[in-house]
C-alpha cells in the first residue's frame, strides 16, 4: 500500500503564523492548522473534540483576520493520534489528534487566495 505522501499532488508546507481552521459542519470548532498545500491541509484537535461525521467545508483564518478564506470544500482523508503533544493557547500540554483533509473544487478566487496564503504565511522549504 502506498504512503499518504504518494497520494498527494502538492507538497505540504508548515504554516509560519498561527492559523486556524474553522469547522462549521456541526458545533463550530476552532482547530490549529499544521501544514497546507494547494491540495489540502492538516489541523490538530483534541481527542475529546468529536469531528462531524461528514466534514463538508471549513474556513482558513488568521487570528488578526488579515486573511480569511470562507467555504472551502473539503473531504476528510484521515484523523489519527499524533505521536507528539502540542501546547495549545498557553494550556497544559495535551495529547492531540491530526486530521488531514483534501480540498474539493475551489473557485478561481479561492485558488488565488490560497496561493497568496501559501506564499505569505508558510515556512520556506530548503
Amino acid at each position: 500500500m502506498g504512503g499518504l505522501d504518494e497520494q498527494r499532488t502538492s507538497e505540504r508546507i508548515q504554516v509560519q503564523d498561527t492559523t486556524f481552521a474553522v469547522l462549521k459542519s456541526g458545533p463550530i470548532t476552532l482547530c490549529k492548522v499544521l501544514d497546507i498545500s494547494q491540495g489540502g491541509l492538516a489541523f490538530s484537535h483534541l481527542p475529546s473534540e468529536e469531528l462531524p461525521e461528514r466534514l463538508c467545508n471549513l474556513e482558513i483564518l488568521l487570528p488578526d483576520r488579515s486573511f480569511h478564506l470562507k467555504d472551502v470544500p473539503i473531504k476528510a482523508i484521515y484523523d489519527a493520534e499524533m505521536s507528539h503533544k502540542l501546547s495549545y493557547c498557553f494550556q497544559k500540554v495535551k495529547p492531540r489528534k491530526r486530521c488531514g483533509v483534501q480540498f474539493g473544487e475551489l473557485t478561481d478566487k479561492q485558488k488565488t487566495a490560497l496561493e497568496f496564503f501559501i506564499r505569505a504565511h508558510t515556512k520556506a522549504q530548503g
